[in-house]
Order: C-alpha cells, then sequence, then structure tokens
C-alpha cells in the first residue's frame, strides 16, 4: 500500500530547505494525490483515507488498512481534509546530526 510519494528522484523535485520543511511540518504541503480525506457520512459514520478516483456518483477511497471503500456521493454528509500520513515532531526526536544524515541521504536519492 503507497501512502506517500516514491523518493526516488526526490532531489530532483524538493530542495534541501523543501525536505527540511517536509520532515518538520508535513502537513504544510502534501504531494498532490496523497492527500489525507475525512468523510462524514449521512448514517453517522466516519470514514478517513485517500481518494483514489471520483466519478459522478461516487469515489473510492484507500483506508489505512489497505481496504479500497466504493463510497456514494450522496452517502457523503461533509468531507475535510486530513492530517498527512507523515508523522509530525521528527525534528524533536533526531539529534541535528542524524537531521544533518538524513538531510544528505534524501538529497543523494
Amino acid at each position: 500500500m503507497q501512502v506517500g510519494p516514491g523518493l526516488a528522484g526526490v532531489s530532483g523535485r524538493l530542495t534541501r530547505l523543501q525536505l527540511l520543511e517536509s520532515i518538520l511540518d508535513p502537513n504544510r504541503r502534501t504531494t498532490r494525490g496523497f492527500e489525507g480525506t475525512v468523510l462524514f457520512l449521512e448514517d453517522g459514520g466516519v470514514l478517513a483515507g485517500r481518494v483514489l478516483d471520483e466519478g459522478e456518483d461516487s469515489l473510492r477511497l484507500q483506508l489505512s488498512t489497505g481496504e479500497i471503500e466504493d463510497v456514494p456521493l450522496d452517502a457523503i454528509d461533509e468531507r475535510r481534509a486530513d492530517v498527512s500520513a507523515m508523522p509530525s515532531g521528527l525534528g524533536e526526536l533526531l539529534e541535528r546530526r542524524d537531521m544533518r544524515d538524513l538531510l544528505a541521504y534524501l538529497a543523494s536519492l
């Protein structure tokens, strides 16, 4: 199950500063196609995941378990953006040296 963009070639897409920002504040910017979505359903249920595709009548939502739900659009009461699947707070957990090493590694990809 893919929950985020592949890291191959990430140094060609993002500068080191953007990589650092993505690590320190993963909810600041989310890669298109990997945004989290929360659906509040008419029946009181709640579903959260990543929208894989959306048609005229329904959407396909990939849940965190990897399951795919087909949800009729008329069953959705409200739709909201969800937080990134990337954990926040990594900047507080990593030593400066380890953060530099991580950035160097990502920049080499």
